[in-house]
């Protein structure tokens, strides 16, 4: 418990959580989250019977904006915001298809003036200028939104798509690219919604084609609406929010109604209640707020199942924005003034009401809403129930009253004990609920007062958990320094809990501020891996942009010093980013700090270095990467080049040469052929011309096959001579073809095959001459001799030829053939021509000849030790059972 308190007291203490933890040169005090005391409840207003609050959050520090005359469009969860010409009213734009036509892409945005369609300017959150770019004068802008990756996203007139990043100079530098078809450029896209991971548009035909993935832009072309005339208006919901996990657009009618659509077919909803001019969505995509030609605010739900909650305004006139505020409210905008809408118990609407003096800008986040002006950047939002239930006026909650404890505590009030007392058994709830409110409030004075009131409840518990206060307190201080001005993204604690952290880090770099990115890390234990991969990037990008004189050598140096703080860290992805650049030898000299073999190859092979891929690959023992290596040098390097640089290395010839016999038989002859290896070339040929079923070109490839091993003298002798008898064979083959076509199978046959089915036809000569033509030995023509006479069933002809002279194979192999056929009797006729007596036994037994067996067993064998085998075996119901029987016993009696 000591330890805890400890570390709650430092993370308290000495770690202020006012302080960031960068603070770069142009960080001030131009932030208005002061530790100026300012009452809570001072900045709250009620509706209905809840809360809301607007905290001022920056000075806008940008000039020349005025969201009157200028188009703006600012990114949730703190994100940059883009100005540019108010594009309301078409500029003259051809038709042309490049954005290189018309003016340069590097046209100086600074010779243009701020309110040009043609420029777009980019800043942060604080209105701190991040980038400013062109876009080409001979296309029109229709709209402009911001991607989840905070990549601008900004549509042409004629259907051209382009991805922006937060630092772009010039349309060169744009991120990706891509059309939306033919049929938008023809009909010219009108207006368009875009959303964090895609877009639809609507042409001047009243057609709607999406796109659902910025990375895999497939353009589909939605159902028809059938539309007459223009929609009033329409919206989107995003595929994440809907059943069947595509987009559906709600278009209002000039007949007063709601048509759903998707990609299958439109659905009219049958409203009554409009003609609708203002449509919007909340965040979570369930509600929908629509504003009518009478001056209606209607609430409803997405599924348009339930009936809509409605208020009468006082103006007749469309607002400038509907939009929603987290998913409780709805703001709309008119010139100066700013109206609020929610439930109240009666379920009808309760208002509220606050007046502006200069143009604003209103952007929907899940949990409140930005206003932004000319000069001021607010956050709207629902005081949480539980800053609510500490703040409120006349609260008597355990939190509250743990609050007050703490004020009289410090002020050396008595009653501080008697408040802790009253809290009783609530206190530790207490403690929890003053921690949580911390991560709502924007003003570090008040966090800290909050947090010295949780510790100070802490004291009177026993056992609590301190996890909750230090990880508060570390979220607030990471949260606390990205709202400085110099920073500029205001994320709230729930915004952060949906972003994440590891997004939040993401951003950070994305904005080159990698110091901060890298402590955070740092402070919060997270790899700081991505955070010095892209900070050497960014390095590299800037020394290749200079075009200066600067040392590669000392560059490569202070990137492995950078970088090897993290082991294992990879370095495939900044070379990668200098080669790219230009920059080959900075390239090769980070590669090899590279651990992982996997990213070296692949970038050592798009820089042409594939002596050192090949070299890695096979250093790293990885089969895999090392075919990848041989296959990529085989399509980009000439033959002769590549076997040069491949041939060196056996594992690789192995390798190579297991490929080719799988998949290329092609590459394995030419691998022979640089090897200097003729007799491995030949038996690929001959593999090769099996495969023919041609026997002209199997001829062919077999005389090639010949010539070879002829050229691989004296190693090739044998082969050369065994694919000669194979020609021969095959032209004897086409003979048999053509003259015994009572068989048509000839071509093909081994050469034992040929003579057997010479044989089994009858064509003895012809078998003889064969035999004699390519010296048969005489137990291989036996053997196939008596196996096709038996296929015959000629007995007499087969006893015949046992009888001609001396069987070099024996006679068991005549019996097993007749045995095979089911002549026993003439199986049984060789039998005793047997010179193993025991085979002739076992062979009689075979046969069933069990009487027989026991003679050769009692007389020649005189073995007790096998009749009685054959006692055993022999069936119980066959009499040859007691002939054996005796045999057995004249044996024994005559020992």
């Amino acid at each position: 418990t000591h330890t805890h308190e400890h570390q709650e007291h430092k993370t308290l203490q000495n770690e202020n959580i006012g302080t960031p933890l960068l603070l770069p040169s142009e960080m001030n005090n131009a932030s208005l989250l002061s530790d100026e005391f300012i009452d809570p409840v001072v900045e709250w207003q009620p509706l209905a019977n809840r809360k809301y609050r607007r905290t001022e959050l920056y000075q806008m520090a940008w000039e020349s904006v005025n969201l009157e005359d200028q188009f703006v469009v600012a990114a949730p969860l703190g994100g940059p915001i883009a100005v540019t010409g108010n594009f309301g009213t078409p500029s003259a734009a051809s038709s042309a298809s490049s954005l290189d036509d018309g003016d340069s892409p590097d046209e100086d945005p600074s010779q243009l003036t701020s309110g040009s369609h043609r420029c777009i300017r980019l800043f942060s959150s604080s209105g701190r200028p991040l980038s400013s770019f062109v876009v080409s004068k001979s296309k029109r802008i229709v709209g402009m939104g911001w991607s989840a990756r905070e990549e601008l996203v900004v549509i042409m007139d004629e259907g051209t798509v382009m991805l922006f990043g937060i630092h772009t100079r010039s349309l060169k530098e744009v991120l990706l690219q891509f059309r939306l078809g033919k049929e938008c450029e023809r009909a010219r896209i009108q207006e368009c919604f875009i959303w964090s991971t895609g877009l639809v548009v609507m042409t001047r035909s009243r057609q709607f084609f999406a796109v659902s993935n910025f990375r895999e832009p497939r353009v589909r072309r939605l159902a028809d609406p059938g539309l007459l005339e223009a929609p009033t208006a329409w919206t989107c919901i995003e595929p994440r929010y809907t059943l069947s996990r595509s987009v559906e657009v709600l278009v209002a009618t000039v007949d007063g109604s709601i048509i759903v659509i998707d990609q299958d077919k439109p659905q009219d909803q049958q409203l009554t209640d409009g003609p609708f001019t203002r449509l919007a969505l909340s965040p979570d995509g369930q509600m929908l707020a629509t504003f009518n030609t009478r001056g209606v605010v209607s609430v409803r739900r997405t599924d348009f199942k339930s009936d809509p909650l409605q208020h009468q305004t006082v103006l007749k006139v469309d607002p400038l924005q509907l939009a929603w505020c987290g998913s409780d409210v709805v703001l709309a905008y008119w010139e100066n003034n700013l109206e609020m809408y929610g439930p109240d118990k009666n379920g009808s609407m309760a208002t509220q009401f606050y007046k502006y003096r200069e143009p604003l800008l209103i952007v929907t986040q899940i949990d409140g809403a930005s206003l932004i002006s000319n000069s001021r950047h607010e956050f709207l939002e629902r005081v949480p129930d539980v800053v609510e239930s500490i703040f409120g006026t006349g609260s008597v909650t355990a939190p509250a009253t743990l609050y007050d404890a703490l004020r009289d505590y410090e002020a050396k009030d008595p009653r501080a004990d008697q408040s802790i007392r009253e809290i009783g058994d609530h206190l530790a709830e207490a403690v929890s609920a003053c921690i949580e409110a911390v991560g709502y409030e924007y003003r570090p004075h008040i966090q800290r007062a909050l947090l010295r009131a949780a510790s100070f409840g802490k004291c009177f518990l026993e056992l609590y958990d301190p996890d909750q206060f230090v990880n508060m307190c570390r979220t607030v201080r990471v949260l606390n320094c990205v709202r400085d001005p110099a920073i500029g993204i205001p994320l709230t604690y729930q915004q952060l809990k949906l972003l994440t952290v590891p997004v939040l880090i993401d951003r950070l770099i994305n904005r080159n501020l990698h110091l901060l990115a890298w402590r955070i890390c740092q402070y919060l234990g997270l790899k700081a891996d991505r955070v010095l991969v892209h900070w050497a990037c960014a390095k590299v990008r800037s020394v290749a942009e200079k075009d200066s004189a600067y040392d590669v050598q000392q560059l490569a140096e202070l990137i492995k010093n950078k970088l090897h703080q993290v082991p294992g860290i990879s370095f495939a992805e900044i070379a990668s980013t200098a080669h790219t650049y230009g920059l080959s030898q900075l390239a090769t000299l980070l590669l090899e700090y590279e651990p992982r073999a996997a990213d070296q190859v692949p970038l050592l092979l798009s820089m042409r270095q594939d002596d050192v891929a090949l070299a890695k690959a096979l250093e790293s023992g990885d089969t895999d990467l090392v075919y990848l290596v041989l296959l990529q040098m085989r399509r980009a390097l000439s033959g002769s080049e590549f076997f040069r640089k491949m041939l060196p290395h056996p594992r690789a010839v192995a390798l190579l040469e297991q490929y080719g016999k799988q998949k290329d038989v092609e590459l394995l002859q030419d691998i022979y052929y640089h090897a200097h290896r003729p007799l491995e070339s030949g038996h690929i040929t001959v593999l090769e011309a099996y495969r023919q079923s041609d026997l002209d070109a199997r001829l062919q490839l077999l005389q090639k096959a010949q010539q070879v091993y002829r050229d691989a003298e004296p190693e090739g002798v044998f082969a050369s001579h065994a694919t000669q008898d194979q020609i021969r064979l095959l032209l004897q083959q086409r003979a048999f073809q053509a003259s015994h076509v009572e068989f048509s199978g000839w071509v093909g046959l081994s050469l034992t095959d040929t003579i057997y089915q010479l044989l089994l036809l009858g064509k003895e000569r012809a078998a003889t001459k064969l035999r004699e033509a390519f010296r048969v030995p005489d137990r291989r023509f036996w053997h196939t001799k008596v196996r096709a006479l038996a296929d015959t069933e000629d007995w007499g002809e087969l006893y015949k030829f046992s009888k001609s002279k001396t069987s070099p194979i024996g006679y068991r192999p005549f019996a097993q053939a007749c045995f095979q056929k089911g002549a026993i009797e003439q199986a049984a006729r060789y039998v005793p021509r047997f010179a193993d007596e025991n085979k002739k036994a076992y062979f009689y037994i075979r046969l069933g000849m069990w009487r027989e067996a026991a003679d050769v067993a009692a007389n020649e064998l005189r073995s007790v030790q096998f009749l009685t085998y054959m006692y055993n075996r022999c069936p119980k119901e066959n009499p040859a059972r007691v002939y054996i029987e005796r045999a057995i016993a004249k044996l024994e009696s005559g020992k």
